[in-house]
């Protein structure tokens, strides 16, 4: 393929602080990147996409109850996305593979296999494309330490709305 790249990276970091405010309450920040080496996904035109990275930070307050045998922990966390990948081939505008029946019945009407692979069919073919998405929410966790050996802990996360920002243009 041309344009392709025998070497990609990239660089990534982590960063948290907590603050004890009282002996039983404590306030945390963490913030962090990552990517993933995209080696050879390409778009529908051959062009290699380039590496989805992410980027998250979330705020946490816990406290510590009961001589330390109950915790609540509570955190708002937003989580990004660029250039992830997405499959393209069916997408809520419907479902583009369907085409290839089109190619496949010229194939047979005609008998010639050229009209089974690219640049007519996609049956061995996956779309993809990049999308940019942020999602932000609240998780909390309660745990007690009813004796020194139980432990129950009850959690869940309430995440707010998906928001798509942007479409690749690769």
């Amino acid at each position: 393929w041309p344009d392709s790249r025998a070497e990609r990276g990239g660089s990534t970091y982590s960063r948290g602080l907590v603050f004890h405010a009282f002996p039983w309450v404590s306030l945390s920040y963490n913030t962090s990147n990552n990517f993933s080496v995209n080696a050879g996904t390409r778009n529908v035109f051959g062009d290699l996409l380039p590496n989805p990275q992410g980027r998250g930070s979330d705020y946490s307050v816990k406290f510590s109850l009961f001589d330390r045998r109950v915790f609540f922990d509570l955190t708002y966390y937003t989580i990004s996305n660029e250039n992830a990948f997405d499959s393209i081939s069916s997408n809520a505008a419907g479902n583009f593979k369907r085409f290839d029946q089109i190619w496949e019945a010229v194939g047979v009407f005609t008998n010639d296999v050229k009209y089974l692979t690219s640049p007519y069919s996609t049956l061995s073919t996956v779309w993809q494309d990049t999308v940019s998405t942020t999602s932000k929410g609240w998780e909390f966790a309660l745990t007690a330490n009813p004796t020194t050996q139980w432990r129950v802990t009850l959690n869940g996360s309430k995440r707010g709305d998906n928001t798509t920002s942007a479409r690749g243009v690769f």
